[in-house]
């Protein structure tokens, strides 16, 4: 949360809010009990400017930090296409994963974080500053 938190800040700073967001995909509301279940994806689509249907996709499931590049055996392939077809089928994939999203912000995120009460925020605040250099 708080990387996601930080990369919403930067685009902010950077004037991009309008063109860059962070969605987060729940199958069940935020505090019910989950069904026995989870999922964990990450994905880049990319629409050009004026375009209807996204025409790059990356396939794979690479994390893009210094920590994986290093120590990470992991394959990602670079899909790019005019083909018409196979960008609609992007843009349908896209609206399956969105079915369930919402986006997020910076509040947002602080309001999660702040759930746990001053201690966990302390904790997580540290584990993070702890674990970032090898992101």
């Amino acid at each position: 949360m708080i990387l996601a938190r930080r990369f919403l800040q930067n685009v902010q700073k950077a004037g991009q809010k309008s063109r860059i967001k962070l969605e987060e995909w729940r199958h069940v509301p935020r505090g019910s009990a989950l069904d026995g279940w989870t999922y964990h994806a990450k994905g880049i689509w990319i629409t050009p400017p004026h375009a209807a249907y996204p025409a790059l996709t990356l396939i794979g499931s690479s994390n893009f930090t210094r920590r994986s590049d290093r120590l990470d055996l992991e394959s990602t392939c670079v899909v790019v296409t005019r083909d018409e077809r196979l960008q609609r089928a992007l843009e349908e994939e896209v609206a399956g994963i969105r079915e369930f999203t919402s986006e997020t912000s910076v509040e947002e995120l602080d309001g999660i974080l702040a759930e746990g009460g001053w201690r966990r925020g302390i904790a997580v605040r540290a584990w993070v500053a702890l674990v970032s250099s090898m992101l």
